[in-house]
């Protein structure tokens, strides 16, 4: 019994301690398909997202905030991705962060919508965010905490929408969806719960 306590509790540590490895998200830095010089911003490749209407994948080298790659929505459209959690209880949350640049060449305002939804078409909670400083990124992140939005209780899957409303350009990268740590711990002590009534 005291083997698997310890083994819990060094999970909890590591997950506490690492939220970068808690990333829920696949290609978050939008780096598949690698994009060569040849064929850079191609139309709606990066590997596991979806897509309403257009974006364009590109090779943006060291301007990137990350890896050499990013993501540029078209006016009126949007990428997804949906991942599957473990049924959501009270007392957790999740955040949804992107980080994101407003390139100088074409306006000094740029806007974005983060959705995180956990149902249909309607179970969604959204916010809006401007960046007004031309090529440098900033970090944009929307929270879903079930203790505020109660019927996402017992939700099984979530999904992550980036949407362009209003036709002026936005780099996104780095998108991350992640447990907070009060969700990490809620988990992790349902799992060592779970290994005390096998014993």
């Amino acid at each position: 019994m005291k083997r698997y306590v310890v083994l819990m509790l060094c999970l909890m540590v590591a997950m506490l301690t690492s939220n970068a490895s808690a990333n829920l998200l696949s290609n978050g830095g939008f780096e598949s398909p690698d994009v060569t010089l040849e064929d850079n911003w191609p139309k709606n490749a990066a590997t596991d997202w979806s897509h309403w209407n257009d974006y364009w994948l590109g090779e943006v080298g060291s301007s990137a905030y990350e890896g050499t790659q990013v993501v540029e929505p078209a006016n009126g459209s949007s990428i997804s991705q949906s991942v599957s959690v473990p049924a959501l209880g009270a007392g957790e949350q999740y955040t949804v962060s992107v980080q994101g640049l407003s390139p100088g060449a074409y306006e000094s305002d740029s806007y974005l919508q983060i959705w995180l939804g956990w149902g249909g078409t309607e179970d969604w909670i959204g916010a809006d965010f401007t960046i007004s400083t031309p090529d440098t990124w900033e970090l944009l992140s929307l929270t879903l905490d079930t203790d505020v939005t109660t019927a996402a209780l017992g939700a099984t899957m979530l999904t992550v929408e980036f949407y362009c409303n209003d036709g002026v350009a936005i780099q996104l990268d780095d998108a991350v969806l992640v447990p907070e740590p009060a969700t990490m711990t809620l988990l992790l002590f349902g799992g060592l719960a779970l290994v005390r009534r096998r014993r």
